[in-house]
């Protein structure tokens, strides 16, 4: 895959995962949530894994930190607690919760772990 197509997440849902999920395997958020078992509410890293081996997207087998790899879903920690997971791409962050597609930065929390991709 060449090139990430953006989905926004419902608004004040918990579906960054899933929409993350549905970007990297090309499908609509629906058809990425039934590879969650129909789970609609936020996500784990084994969740997210298993999804994306089931819709065909290469990933690493666990979570890690350090240096980003080029691309990689990412969780991102806010100050407040918070988590949510955002992708990397070729060094671009898409982000489901955003309107547009690349967001330049983000402001508000980092990059807690990652998960590499190898598609």
């Amino acid at each position: 895959m060449n090139m990430i197509f953006h989905q926004q997440q419902p608004t004040k849902s918990r579906l960054c995962g899933q929409a993350c999920v549905a970007m990297l395997a090309g499908v609509d958020l629906d058809t990425a949530i039934l590879a969650f078992d129909g789970w609609r509410k936020g996500t784990t890293p084994q969740r997210v894994i298993q999804a994306l081996r089931a819709l065909g997207v290469a990933c690493g087998d666990d979570m890690e930190r350090g240096e980003l790899p080029p691309r990689a879903m990412l969780i991102i920690k806010y100050p407040r607690g918070g988590r949510h997971w955002c992708i990397l791409w070729d060094y671009e962050l898409y982000d489901p919760g955003a309107s547009e597609a690349k967001v330049q930065h983000w402001s508000r929390g980092r990059v807690e772990q990652f998960l590499p991709l190898y598609c």
